[in-house]
C-alpha cells in the first residue's frame, strides 16, 4: 500500500514536469488531471486505513456498482438510438452516484498498488 510521503513526492514531481519546456500540451493536461487523484489519497491515508479495510471497501464498491446497473433497464430499449440510450445510462448513472463511486474504486485501487 503507498505512503502519504510517496504520493507527495509523486505530486512534486507532477509538478516539475508541468514546469518543463518540452511537455506537449496533452501530457500536461493528463499531469494536471492526475494531481486531485493524489490529493484525494492522502486525505484517505491521513485516517490510516488498513489494506485489509482497503480490500474489502473495493469489494464492497464493486458489488455496489454492479447492483445499481442492473437496475437500469430503460422502457422500450430496441426504439432507442444509441444516443438516447447513452443518455439514459448516463442518467441513471448520475442519478445513483455512480461516478463518485468510481472514483472511489479508483482512489482505493491506486492505494493499492
Amino acid at each position: 500500500m503507498k505512503k502519504i510521503v510517496e504520493i507527495k513526492n509523486e505530486i512534486s514531481d507532477i509538478k516539475h514536469k508541468i514546469e518543463e519546456e518540452g511537455v506537449l500540451q496533452s501530457q500536461e493536461k493528463r499531469l494536471r488531471k492526475k494531481v486531485p487523484l493524489l490529493r484525494k489519497c492522502i486525505l484517505y491515508l491521513e485516517t490510516e486505513p488498513s489494506e485489509d479495510f482497503c480490500k474489502s471497501e473495493v469489494d464492497r464498491i464493486c458489488k455496489a456498482i454492479n447492483k445499481r446497473m442492473e437496475l437500469f433497464a430503460p422502457i422500450n430499449e430496441e426504439k432507442l438510438t444509441k444516443k438516447d440510450l447513452a443518455k439514459a445510462r448516463k442518467d441513471h448513472e448520475k442519478e445513483w452516484d455512480i461516478p463518485k463511486m468510481r472514483m472511489q474504486l479508483k482512489t482505493l485501487n491506486y492505494l493499492l498498488k
